[in-house]
């Protein structure tokens, strides 16, 4: 097993470069769009019609953030900035930074989430959205958005729950650099060498980061250390005023350590993950009425996982290479009617230490119209046909309306969509395992998921606007894991035989996400609140309420803000389920700021955990596991 040490403060104050100044953001459309403000009203969507609009021009339930204000905040991770948001819950059950990440969107865990990065889909059934979710950052984006609800019309099998997205920013003007570097509580620790710019046509940005931490241990969990190595890359050729061609790079190189006593025994483990994702996107404006994107994406995930559980290593290796090409259009067929239709095109090749190996393709077209009819009325209708290499076709749909009341600045919406899930031979097929065997199910059926909701947007007074959606979503056929006999060790080893199944009835998940946001002051105060309260909960068990809030107050020379959370007692396993254990209710405050010493060089600093409280973020037979306590960290950003 191999040991980490933790190195000086010395050197964890050592700086680098990090992007300075304003970084335009290029969300792959026809113009681009600055990040240096942080429009919280008014945003533009590129997720919910694949092409960049604003965002009372979709009937779906969306959110975005600003880059600028997740880097103002301090969160650079991706788990860390979606927590913000209503209708999800970014967490790792397995322990702090750098452990198994996953999330929960309207009561649906993380499988049926779709991560759309830079126009390209991370994942398919193949492989989950964990690894990448663990170790996902938030360096160098433009928005981060969140479309909830079924989504498969555009997005295809997985995008049941919503569809989280981000696209990678590229620089403008003249070129600068920026030094970066911070150090606090955990031995931990963030380097960052940037630099970002424009010559002639060519827009370009690049980052580099270092970071580790050894997180917040205790007697049951006394190593969890986390090293991360990751650059991002992006290359924009502005070849006229309506053709652009984009390429960009996102890839880290993961460790983590861990060693853990329970009621089992203990356990120790070295994991390797290595994530790369590449991007190539072209834009083009044929017309007023008429523009094109293509999009060709490679996402490799290679992770080395080694586990002693007190009885000699046991390696578990998994490796997923995935290829994309996405065509997609957007016509203007009359000032009332507009069209966005494509193509997609996805590969998947898995293989593991268990000598699974599947090879996995589909080709989907999909077609989404949105109609004014009337003023202040639209509605949204389309469709979408899936063809799987080896599980056959898949049909999706969604239908819904908005109206907007000028009186009262009122928007009221309702709609109603059909998404899936669809299996592979890692569901269907027969495999043995050193512990097990998995019977072949060739009957297996796609997991459905029927959703409905009813929505409200208000501008309560000039910037500050109220969203209140509620969802209730039925998920049919279910894919579950089935013990046809139990194994045993004694007196003889037998393996466990299981099979994967579709699960009898339907499973219901519902609830209320709420949204308030807005600002004061001119702009210089700005909040932003979120609150979720889950009303049926039968897929897994799920806080019945969180909320999350957070303030700022912009002075130009010197930022100030606080935040703070609540989450509510789960499980997070199956409902009535007797392995997992409800934690306790929880209340996290934060405390942030930074402060502009001279145009060259910024200082910041932030308190997690303000009030040291002690919480689970799970719990189960074999012992709870801790979230992190009170921590400082402190920087600074040298500017040239």
């Amino acid at each position: 097993m191999t040991t980490s040490k933790s190195p000086s403060v010395g050197v964890k104050v050592v700086a680098g470069l990090m992007v300075a100044g304003q970084v335009s953001a290029v969300a792959d459309d026809a113009k681009n769009a600055s990040v240096g403000a942080t429009d919280t009203l008014d945003p533009t969507t590129v997720l919910a019609s694949r092409f960049e609009n604003p965002v009372d021009k979709t009937v779906s339930s969306v959110s975005v953030v600003p880059g600028q204000e997740i880097e103002l905040k301090q969160q650079n991770r991706l788990l860390d900035a979606l927590n913000d948001l209503p209708g999800i819950q970014g967490l790792s059950t397995a322990g702090q930074t750098g452990a198994f990440g996953s999330i929960i969107v309207r009561g649906l865990p993380t499988k049926y989430t779709q991560v759309v990065v830079d126009g390209v889909r991370i994942t398919d059934s193949t492989n989950g959205l964990n690894n990448f979710l663990t170790n996902a950052q938030t360096s160098q984006i433009t928005q981060l958005e969140l479309l909830r609800g079924p989504q498969s019309v555009l997005y295809g099998s997985e995008a049941a729950a919503g569809v989280i997205g981000f696209n990678t920013a590229v620089g403008e003007g003249d070129p600068s650099y920026s030094l970066f570097g911070e150090a606090g509580s955990f031995d931990s620790y963030r380097v960052a060498a940037s630099a970002q710019g424009q010559v002639q046509d060519l827009q370009y940005a690049i980052e580099l980061n270092t970071s580790f931490t050894s997180n917040d241990t205790y007697e049951a969990y006394p190593l969890q250390d986390y090293s991360q190595d990751s650059a991002v890359l992006a290359l924009q050729w502005l070849a006229s005023e309506d053709l652009r061609f984009k390429l960009s790079y996102r890839g880290s190189s993961n460790k983590f350590l861990a060693h853990t006593i329970d009621n089992f025994g203990e356990t120790r483990s070295d994991t390797q993950t290595d994530i790369h994702l590449l991007a190539f996107n072209t834009s083009y404006v044929v017309n007023p009425d008429y523009q094109t994107h293509l999009t060709f994406g490679y996402y490799d995930e290679e992770s080395e996982s080694d586990t002693d559980y007190g009885f000699g290593p046991s390696p578990y290796n998994t490796k997923t290479d995935r290829f994309s090409i996405n065509w997609s259009n957007q016509w203007v067929a009359h000032d009332t009617f507009t069209m966005v239709g494509g193509v997609d095109y996805n590969k998947s090749d898995y293989e593991n230490t268990n000598d699974q190996k599947v090879d996995y393709s589909n080709v989907g077209l999909y077609a989404n119209g949105f109609w004014t009819p009337v003023e202040n009325l639209l509605i949204e209708l389309g469709g979408r046909y899936d063809e799987h290499d080896t599980h056959g076709g898949d049909v999706a749909w969604n239908v819904g309306g908005g109206y907007t009341i000028d009186q009262t600045n009122t928007r009221l919406r309702a709609r109603t969509a059909r998404s899936f899930r669809t299996p592979t031979l890692l569901d269907s097929g027969a495999f043995v395992t050193p512990f097990g065997v998995q019977v072949e199910n060739d009957g297996l059926k796609t997991e459905t998921i029927l959703g409905y909701e009813l929505g409200l947007d208000q501008e309560i007074v000039e910037n500050h606007e109220l969203q209140v959606t509620y969802f209730y979503q039925s998920l049919e056929d279910a894919i579950a894991n089935q013990v046809v006999s139990p194994g045993s060790f004694f007196p003889v080893f037998s393996p466990t035989v299981s099979q994967r199944v579709n699960l009898e009835g339907d499973s219901l998940v519902s609830g209320v996400e709420s949204a308030l946001a807005g600002s004061f002051v001119n702009q210089t105060v700005q909040y932003r609140l979120a609150w979720t309260a889950q009303i049926k909960e039968e897929v897994i068990d799920v806080p019945d309420h969180i909320f999350s809030g957070d303030v700022y107050y912009d002075a130009d020379k010197w930022v100030l803000g606080a935040g703070a959370s609540y989450v509510g007692s789960a499980t997070y396993g199956q409902p009535g389920g007797t392995y997992f254990l409800p934690t306790d209710s929880r209340f996290v405050a934060r405390l942030y700021g930074n402060y502009q010493i001279h145009e060259n060089l910024k200082l910041h600093g932030r308190l997690e955990n303000l009030f040291d409280e002690k919480y689970n973020v799970s719990d189960s037979i074999g012992g709870p596991i801790q979230g992190q306590g009170f921590g400082a960290f402190g920087g600074l950003t040298l500017s040239f």
